[in-house]
């Protein structure tokens, strides 16, 4: 496949963002996907357990050490 999403579920941008700023895009709107959305409001609720996730710091993946 070429070009931009065909569907608008696909997504139009795709980057590592630190947990830091998600609740300003958020709040500016820059977030449009539900999913996604519900997503990163349960992160920012119930962050990873034993991880501390400090301003500026992106959430670790699952499963690493």
């Amino acid at each position: 496949m070429k070009g931009p999403p065909a569907d608008t579920t696909e997504a139009t941008r795709v980057a590592w963002i630190p947990l830091s700023e998600v609740r300003d895009l958020l709040d500016r709107g820059q977030l449009d996907d539900g999913a996604s959305i519900t997503a990163l409001l349960y992160l920012l609720a119930f962050p990873p357990i034993g991880t501390a996730i400090k301003p500026g710091e992106t959430v670790p993946e699952a499963g690493a050490t």
